[in-house]
């Protein structure tokens, strides 16, 4: 069976990869009805270009797609999107983003626009509740040449509502919302409520109030695995407070949210572990507080826009056995300000500058005293950038951009050196319309693109100044393995260039992707069993390169999905695989409206598996897991959602998780608006 598998993989993405130029030339057939053209704006793509001319492969999920999960987990959500994954295992909280096989923090994650600046591989990278964003958005490949740090494997921004997000949906001027889920394979129970008001309900006036306040909760149980074993010490429960206000004052707009999130229960100090040694449990809080305000400046010719914000994240853990504390603390004080205007370069988007700047302190402890694998100290970065559309003739666009970054680390021990650095990220691309018609404010329905660009990673504190036990001595001929640190660590550079074709033609919508990413000083562990230590440092070079695909098809009253993403990944300096390279995935979708109230769905996910890994890394078996789901529109306020995953109950573990996945879970939904 296994081998097989493999070339009907890539069968399935290279057979319409050789038929793309008729697909791309291909007449509308007769009798069928063409798709408009789809305008969707960004908080990534700052300069207001079209989607189908978005340099990067651009994912945008909005609310429907959201709360269709039925998850307060962002894998789930984003688990149809080829070439994205969530890696760490099933506990919410050790789930760490991965994009084109380039993951934990070499992907940046934003939440309304602000970076969220926090990184331990053991506690997650995002604290929220997934299930409440309003909007989801993602870049793969890198995007330093705007947002600076961190941006090589792509940018994840998640969007909380505005008022207006809920008149827009509810068609009401003032009322709430109220949702409530439950999942089987941990007992789950989750509750949400939200009230909102937009204030004179009248589209000439003047100036708007525009309050909105939600909060939730969710309690689960131990999960259950496919074999029916429970995970030990997965239980949890959630909280979160947010509160936005937003107003109008003729061309002036500002949005001001605040929220505080809570997640407590007892797990391992490693929580991508399976343990359920004493000594390795505690009971464990994370916790974030943040405030996000957003002033933008509207005229006939240019808008600006800027956004200072404050973040404080915080793991709080107090072991079981003998109550030691341990507390990992990130404060982040940044602002971003940009503008954007148009040119007489380009009918398409707007050319736009603009600065960021930011701090982030850190702050570790363990029993009163420094934690070193959590180091102290400060870190500053500031940046510049531009970035310029052309339109080089009526059909070719060409978008520019280019941002230039500084960074320095300072730990609070005097004893140790500090670092700093510079970097310039470049970035071009070339999209070549081959519709029909070209309209500023429109979506090309089909071209094709080729660009490159350039990410960096500054080294964090964490990476620079870990110390202390990595991890306990396993014999005689393996003494305890300690930390060192490297303060001479160089940031991460990469070069992506990528090329493809995508377009909505007649019932068709297709996309198809290949990358190659060349990877400079990539931070790597280097680990010395018998000499007892472990630092990080910065190997020669790493090739990544794959492809992704996307094919639907809709007809009156169904629709068909298939997506396709495979990955390969060398470490040049030892010639072998790197550890976490994500297996190759493909994914079936279907979705059936039986009335207009009532659809179906189902879909396959078929990953082989990984044995490509270096030395050391276990081989992970290939999966096939089945889900179904339906959604039932009861009236006009009143939406039932029914979503059952791994069908079957099967046993299986994702490839870069230490623990074997969640088994059939049932998930239920109710959502009520007045």
């Amino acid at each position: 069976m296994k081998t097989t598998a493999r070339p009907l993989l890539f069968s399935a993405l290279l057979f319409p990869m050789l038929f793309a130029p008729s697909l791309l030339f291909a007449q509308t057939e007769s009798g069928e009805s063409s798709l408009a053209p789809v305008v969707v704006t960004s908080e990534l793509e700052r300069s207001g270009l079209p989607l189908g001319f978005e340099p990067g492969s651009f994912v945008k999920k909005n609310q429907d797609q959201v709360s269709s999960s039925i998850s307060r987990s962002l894998r789930d959500v984003t688990s149809d999107t080829p070439g994205v994954a969530f890696i760490g295992g099933p506990r919410t909280r050790a789930q760490l983003p991965q994009i084109r096989g380039l993951g934990s923090d070499r992907v940046l994650i934003l939440e309304d626009g602000a970076r969220q600046s926090f990184q331990s591989g053991h506690s997650g990278r995002v604290f929220s509740d997934a299930g409440s964003f309003e909007e989801i958005e993602i870049v793969k490949g890198p995007l330093s040449s705007m947002f600076g740090s961190g941006a090589i494997g792509g940018v994840i921004n998640l969007r909380r509502p505005t008022a207006r997000d809920l008149k827009r949906r509810t068609g009401r001027s003032k009322g709430g919302e109220i949702s409530i889920d439950t999942s089987t394979v941990d007992a789950g129970f989750g509750e949400r409520y939200t009230l909102f008001g937009v204030f004179p309900d009248r589209t000439d006036s003047p100036a708007t109030f525009e309050p909105i306040v939600s909060y939730s909760e969710s309690r689960s149980q131990d999960l259950r695995f496919g074999n029916g074993r429970k995970l030990a010490y997965s239980a949890h429960k959630t909280k979160e407070l947010y509160a936005g206000i937003g107003s109008k004052f003729g061309s002036w707009e500002t949005d001001l949210k605040v929220t505080n999130y809570e997640d407590d229960g007892r797990a391992p100090l490693n929580s991508a572990e399976e343990t359920s040694v004493q000594s390795s449990i505690a009971d464990t809080r994370n916790l974030k507080t943040d405030a996000v305000l957003s002033l933008t400046k509207t005229s006939s010719s240019w808008t600006f826009k800027a956004k200072p914000f404050v973040r404080s994240s915080r793991v709080e853990r107090v072991r079981i056995t003998d109550s030691r504390r341990d507390l990992l603390k990130v404060e982040t004080v940044g602002l971003d300000a940009h503008a954007d205007f148009q040119t007489g370069f380009a009918k398409r988007g707007r050319s736009v500058v603009g600065i960021e700047g930011f701090r982030d302190l850190n702050r570790g402890e363990r029993a009163g005293t420094t934690y070193g694998l959590f180091p102290n100290g400060e870190t500053l970065q500031t940046g510049a950038y531009v970035q310029v559309p052309v339109d080089l003739a009526d059909d070719v666009s060409m978008v520019t951009g280019l941002r230039a970054d500084q960074y320095k680390s300072t730990p609070s021990d005097s004893a140790l050196r500090g670092n700093d650095g510079s970097a310039i990220s470049p970035k071009l691309y070339f999209v070549w319309d081959l519709g029909s018609t070209v309209e500023p404010s429109a979506e090309s329905e089909k071209n094709v693109f080729i660009g490159w660009g350039r990410g960096f990673n500054a080294p964090r504190l964490q990476d620079l100044y870990v110390s202390g036990l990595h991890f306990p001595g396993q014999g005689p001929t393996v003494p305890n393995n300690f930390f060192q640190a490297n303060p001479d660590l160089k940031p991460e550079t990469a070069d992506s260039f990528e090329t493809g074709f995508r377009g909505r033609e007649s019932t068709w919508t297709y996309n198809a992707t290949g990358f190659l990413t060349e990877a400079q000083d990539f931070i790597q562990r280097d680990v010395d069993l018998a000499g007892g230590t472990t630092r990080l440092a910065n190997i020669d070079r790493a090739t990544l390169y794959g492809a992704e695909l996307l094919l639907k098809k809709s007809f009156d009253t169904w629709s068909t999905t298939a997506t396709v993403s495979t990955v390969r990944a060398v470490n040049r300096r030892t010639s072998e695989p790197l550890a976490d390279t994500p297996a190759d995935r493909a994914r079936l979708i279907t979705e059936v409206a039986i009335t207009d109230a009532f659809t179906v769905s189902g879909d396959v996910e078929v990953t082989l598996g990984q044995e490509r890994v270096p030395n050391g890394t276990t081989a992970t078996g290939g999966y096939t897991i089945f889900n179904i789901g339906s959604g039932y529109l009861l009236n006009a306020d009143t939406t039932l959602t029914l979503k059952v995953t791994n069908l079957f109950d099967r046993a299986y573990r994702r490839h870069g998780s230490q623990i074997d996945d969640a088994g059939t879970d049932i998930r239920l939904a109710v959502v009520g608006r007045f």
